[in-house]
C-alpha cells in the first residue's frame, strides 16, 4: 500500500535524510504516535493516510524510483515479469487484459501496468484509504478505481490479473480467509503479488518506528490453502539492496527477501 512496495517517495527521501522511515509505509512509517504506542494500528482512514496519500506517486516514474530505493529493482521491471507470464501462459495480449490491483493506494503501480500496454479502461483498483482513493481519481479519471471497506466489493469484469503488493500483512489472520476466499470469487485468470517473507507476527521493530502491529506473510501456504487448484507458473526473488534499506527490512522488520508469484487458476 506504499513505498513499501506500492511506492511512497517522501518516506525514501526522509530515509535518505535520517536513515529513518517518516510516514506512512506498509511495513513501517508513522513517526512520533507510533514511538509512543507500536502495537497500534496505521490510521490509513485519518491524518495519517491523507499524508501517505499526499505524498505517494501516482506515476510511473515516482513510483520506479520508490521501487528500486526500497527494493532495488523497479515496478516496471517487475510488472514486466508479470505480464509476461501472464502472456505466456494464458496466450492472451496485454492489452485485451483486465487487471485489478488490491491496495491500489494513489495508481502508481496501476499506471506502470497502463504504461506497458494494458488499457487504461481495463485497470480496476480497489483500496480503504479515502484519500489515496481521491488522489488516485484526480490523477487517473480513467481507470475504474473503488473506496472499499473489506472484501464486500464487486469488479465490474472478470479480471484476467487480481494483483497486489505490500497489502497482506495488514490483513490480521483472522481475516485471511475472507480475503483469499474473496479472491477465488473474483474468479480470475491469474493471481499475482509481491510480499514479504518472514515478517515476524506482531512484533515491535528495534527503532521503535515501525508503523504498529503487522503480521506473517506466509504466502505459499495460504495460497495452498485457500486456493489449492491454483498453479505456480512463475516467481522471483527480490533480493534487499545493499545498505541502510537492507538493515531495515531484515533487522527491524525480519524481512528475508520479498518474493514476485504469478499463479495459474
Amino acid at each position: 500500500m506504499s513505498s513499501c512496495p506500492h511506492g511512497n517517495k517522501d518516506c525514501a527521501e526522509e530515509k535518505k535524510k535520517e536513515a529513518a522511515p517518516s510516514n506512512g509505509c506498509s511495513h513501517h512509517g508513522g513517526g512520533d504516535k507510533d514511538k509512543k504506542d507500536p502495537d497500534r494500528n496505521f490510521d490509513w482512514k485519518g491524518e495519517e493516510g491523507e499524508e501517505f496519500a499526499h505524498t505517494s506517486p501516482t506515476d510511473q516514474k515516482g513510483t520506479d524510483d520508490d521501487w528500486m530505493y526500497v527494493h532495488g529493482v523497479t515496478a516496471t521491471d517487475i510488472v514486466t515479469d508479470l505480464l509476461k507470464a501472464v502472456e505466456k501462459e494464458g496466450e492472451v495480449k496485454r492489452r485485451e487484459m483486465v487487471v485489478l490491483d488490491i491496495g491500489c493506494a494513489n495508481g502508481g503501480v496501476l499506471n506502470v501496468f497502463e504504461n506497458l500496454g494494458v488499457r487504461a479502461d481495463n485497470l480496476h483498483g480497489v483500496d480503504f484509504n479515502p484519500a489515496a482513493v481521491e488522489e488516485n481519481a484526480k490523477a487517473h479519471p480513467q481507470y475504474k478505481v473503488k473506496l472499499v471497506s473489506g472484501t464486500d466489493y464487486e469488479v465490474d469484469a472478470t479480471p484476467t490479473v487480481v494483483f497486489h503488493s505490500g497489502v497482506m500483512c495488514q490483513v490480521e489472520p483472522e481475516k485471511r480467509e475472507d480475503f483469499m476466499g474473496k479472491i477465488k470469487k473474483l474468479a480470475p485468470a491469474f493471481y499475482s503479488f509481491v510480499e514479504a517473507e518472514n515478517i515476524d507476527a506482531g512484533e515491535e521493530a528495534a527503532s521503535g518506528e515501525m508503523m504498529g502491529k503487522h503480521f506473517s506473510t506466509p504466502m505459499p501456504e495460504l495460497v495452498k490453502k485457500h486456493l489449492p487448484d491454483a498453479k505456480r507458473v512463475f516467481e522471483r526473488r527480490i533480493d534487499h539492496p545493499e545498505g541502510e534499506m537492507k538493515e531495515h527490512w531484515v533487522k527491524e522488520c525480519n524481512v528475508e527477501c520479498f518474493r514476485l508469484c504469478v499463479y495459474k487458476m
